[in-house]
C-alpha cells in the first residue's frame, strides 16, 4: 500500500497585504493600509492584487510571481468579514449597506486612523475603529 505524500502546509502565520492598482497612477499602488507599494514592471491590469506582506520589501514587489490578481474588489468578503466576531455590533445588515454604499472605497475608508464618512453613524464609526 502506497502511502499518500500530502504537501506540508506551514502553520506560521500568513500576513496578506490587499493592494489596489490603477494602471493610470503609473506603478504605484496602494496597499489595504493606505502605503504605497510599487509592482513590477510585468503588472498592467488595474484592480485588486493579493501578495505576502513578506514579498513586500521596502515598499516594493519586485516579483510579479509573488502577486495575486484578484479584479474586482473581494466585497462579498468584506462583507463577511465585518459582519463576523472582529466588529462587535455590525451584523450583516450594516455590513452590506456599508459595502453597498462606498463599495471599492471601503477599503481606505477602514484603513484610515479616523473614519471622515459623514454618511456613517457615530455608532457605526465607532464600531469599525475597533
Amino acid at each position: 500500500m502506497m502511502e499518500s505524500k500530502e504537501p506540508k502546509v506551514s502553520t506560521q502565520d500568513c500576513h496578506l497585504e490587499l493592494i489596489k492598482f490603477d494602471s493610470f497612477s503609473g506603478k504605484k499602488a496602494r496597499g489595504s493600509l493606505g502605503e504605497k507599494i510599487t509592482l513590477p514592471k510585468t503588472c498592467s491590469s488595474s484592480g485588486f492584487y493579493l501578495a505576502s506582506r513578506n514579498a513586500i520589501k521596502k515598499g516594493v514587489i519586485k516579483n510579479r510571481k509573488e502577486l495575486v490578481f484578484l479584479g474586482r474588489a473581494p466585497l462579498k468578503g468584506l462583507e463577511r468579514y465585518l459582519a463576523g466576531r472582529r466588529f462587535k455590533g455590525v451584523g450583516e445588515v450594516s455590513a452590506l449597506s456599508f459595502v453597498k454604499e462606498f463599495k471599492e472605497e471601503s477599503f481606505e475608508i477602514l484603513s484610515q486612523k479616523e473614519v471622515a464618512t459623514p454618511n456613517l453613524s457615530p455608532k457605526t464609526k465607532k464600531l469599525l475603529r475597533r
